[in-house]
């Protein structure tokens, strides 16, 4: 008989604090200078970052800590994306959980 212990058989690899942030630091240092380069070019665009966090796999709308009902879900992002993105054509999208 096999034991199992959860630990051993699904482990997540997290990724280094410091690397990423460094990394992070490093993708935005190029997007400042890729933006001072097409300024110079005339080419020059406001883009937008939306970023989305603690979504937790709420597929469908739940209540909130404070009791209130029918909040978040899937959908009701995907609503509020799709009209930032209609009033800010440049943009990125970063979902984080």
């Amino acid at each position: 008989m096999h034991s199992f212990h959860p630990r051993t058989r699904f482990t997540r690899q997290r990724i280094p604090r410091r690397g990423f942030l460094a990394d992070s630091a490093v993708v935005v240092a190029g997007a400042v200078g890729a933006v001072a380069g097409a300024a110079d070019l005339g080419r020059a665009r406001t883009v937008s970052i939306f970023h989305t966090t603690d979504l937790h796999g709420r597929i469908l709308p739940t209540s909130s800590y404070e009791g209130l009902d029918d909040v978040g879900g899937f959908a009701r992002a995907a609503t509020c994306i799709r009209q930032w993105r209609r009033e800010s054509p440049h943009s990125l999208t970063v979902d984080v959980g």
